[in-house]
């Protein structure tokens, strides 16, 4: 249960609870002293999504997992107590990120209940840690087939950052591309080609600048090609595809994580 290899010691993670029952009282200022320190140590060891997959990085993110479900497990059980634990911003941002692991692993349930927690423990709903809430808890309402769950938490995402971001940063755009999914799975073709070549255009400049990677184009015109074969347009559906062929050189391997 306790190991030691040089300087690091590992603790299972039932003896860690079994410290903070023990020895601190429910609603203390130690317990939420110790509650931050843990957030910020486990947040700064998961490796950060923002704006970006978990390719290539899923072993690691498997490794620190447990112990970010588990503190946030602990938070739960400790709301019931006045004062209730303060959810930090280190402690938001750790469970933002091991809920988009989450997603790309597919558990869209484990996802939604850690971000409807998250959600309940942000205190700031018009900055942008509640935007990537709303952003991340809308991907997994939509993969559950919670299209109206998933459309309100995306537009909540998408007006923040309309509101704090500038028109070509990575996070507002990607939001809107995934407003144009939710159109489109309401067969709204039109509206969400006019989304994705919009989308297209910003993304492109993005790239342009260096800011990201071409992979975030190649996805736009991908889903024009979606649109365009809703509406029976094979031959703008087949250039939308040879234009995401074209961008990504044949390697579907990262576009699959989008």
């Amino acid at each position: 249960m306790i190991k030691q290899a040089g300087e690091v010691i590992s603790l299972h993670r039932l003896v860690q609870v079994a410290f903070l029952e023990r020895n601190f009282e429910p609603g203390s200022p130690d317990l939420q002293k110790l509650f931050e320190e843990v957030s910020t140590v486990l947040h700064h060891e998961f490796p950060q999504s923002k704006s970006t997959s978990y390719w290539g990085r899923w072993q690691a993110c498997a490794k620190y997992l447990p112990h970010g479900l588990s503190l946030i497990r602990f938070y739960r059980k400790q709301s019931v107590f006045k004062p209730r634990l303060h959810a930090s911003k280190d402690a938001l941002w750790l469970w933002i990120d091991c809920s988009w692991y989450l997603y790309e692993s597919g558990d869209f349930q484990e996802s939604v209940a850690l971000l409807e927690t998250a959600t309940n423990a942000c205190d700031d709903t018009s900055g942008l840690q509640y935007a990537y809430l709303q952003s991340h808890i809308s991907c997994s309402y939509f993969e559950l087939h919670d299209v109206e769950k998933a459309k309100e938490a995306i537009e909540m995402a998408v007006s923040i950052r309309e509101k704090l971001l500038p028109e070509d940063d990575l996070d507002r755009v990607n939001g809107v591309s995934n407003h144009g999914l939710i159109l489109l799975s309401e067969c709204e073709f039109e509206k969400a080609l006019d989304v994705f070549k919009h989308c297209a255009k910003i993304r492109g400049e993005i790239v342009q600048k260096g800011k990201t990677k071409i992979d975030y184009l190649a996805a736009s015109h991908l889903h024009m090609a979606m649109a365009y074969v809703q509406m029976g347009k094979l031959d703008e559906a087949d250039r939308a595809l040879d234009k995401t062929e074209e961008l990504i050189r044949h390697d579907y391997e990262y576009l699959k994580s989008l």
